[in-house]
This record gives structure tokens, sequence and C-alpha cells, in this order.
């Protein structure tokens, strides 16, 4: 029997007018440049790959800049828990200070307001929308991911996109137009591009 199929993948709502959310971004001030990561905090997302890149830029050049590294968390689950721990001794190994904000728990640990790295645990709807107006660079870091939504409303948002150049982000992103396509394996590459970014 033949059977007519259709591919739907996940999307964004591009006839809707963007809402500017006016959550705050209590960690932030006007004159600091955010870069910004948006992912489940699990290993196949390699949120390490953007610490690691964030560390090669020089010194010079990452003041008053914040790497923002955003997603779903939920402590019952040991991955989570296990891979945030992993990247804050990451952090600290580069010479990296970091803070966490916990905004289920409505805790921060570390000084938030001088880290390098923040870690914003499960973030609403309207704080993602609030970071995604205000970051310079979207670091979008899985490997050989299925589609990927978040590069798409980072794109909604004006905001352009570094990702890997495998999976997904192949068929959203253009490279040089509307971001950046790199290997995974190679922070420096995204290391130059964030540091191009800062420039801009």
């Amino acid at each position: 029997q033949k059977v007519d199929m259709e591919v739907v993948v996940p999307c964004v709502d591009v006839t809707a007018p963007t809402k500017l959310s006016n959550a705050p971004i209590s960690f932030a001030c006007d004159s600091e440049t955010l870069i910004l990561s948006i992912n489940r905090f699990e290993r196949k997302k390699d949120i390490a790959l953007a610490v690691k890149a964030f560390a090669k830029i020089p010194t010079v050049d990452r003041k008053n800049v914040r790497l923002v590294l955003a997603g779903g968390y939920d402590q019952r689950v040991a991955e989570n828990v296990q891979y945030h721990a992993e990247l804050k001794v990451l952090a600290e190994s580069l010479s990296l200070s970091h803070a966490t904000i916990n905004n289920t728990a409505s805790t921060s640990e570390g000084d938030v307001k001088t880290a390098a790295v923040i870690f914003l645990l499960s973030v609403s709807n309207s704080l993602k929308s609030a970071l995604l107006q205000r970051a310079r660079l979207l670091t979008y870091t899985p490997s050989n991911e299925h589609f990927g939504i978040v590069p798409l409303e980072a794109m909604l948002a004006g905001l352009p996109v570094l990702a890997a150049n495998t999976g997904g982000p192949v068929e959203t992103v253009v490279d040089s137009v509307t971001g950046w396509l790199r290997e995974p394996d190679d922070p420096q590459a995204w290391s130059d591009v964030m540091r191009s970014a800062l420039s801009l």
C-alpha cells in the first residue's frame, strides 16, 4: 500500500510580529556584550566548545564581554547536574570566572556581577527572548543536530549564528550571510568568529 508521506520540522512563526521582551537581565549592564548559547545541559550538546572558544579570545578583547550558557536543566536528571559541574571545572581550568543562576530554584552561586561565564539554568521563554534580543552572537555547538530550532529563533531576532557545519544548521544557516558554519572540533576557528562578531 502506498502512503503519502510529509516531513514536518519544528519552526518559528515568521508571520507573527517579533515581540520585544521586557524581562530583566539582572546580571548584565548596558555596557556589556553577551555571547549566547542556548542548549540543554547534556554532553551531546557540546557546550564545552563554546567555553573553550571563548577562553581563546585574548583577555583584552574579552573586556566587558560575557559568555552566557542558558538552557534546560533539571536537578533530578543526573546528566544535567554532572555536565554543569564539568563545565564549571572546565571554566576554572581555563581561568574563566563563572557564576550560576538557577531560575527554577531562584538561587545563584558565584559573583554574578563580575563572572566572565554565566550559567543560566532553566530559562523562561521571556528571558530567552530578552537574551536573543540583547546578545551579539548565538553559538550553537551540537554536532549532527537533527534540525535545531534555536538558530531559527536567533535569526528571527536578528541575531547572527555560529554553528557546527554538520546536521540541521547546514540547512538553516548561510555561511557568512546569516552566520557562520565551522568545524566542531576546531575551537580556534570558533574563537576567531567570536572575535569578529565582537567587532561588529
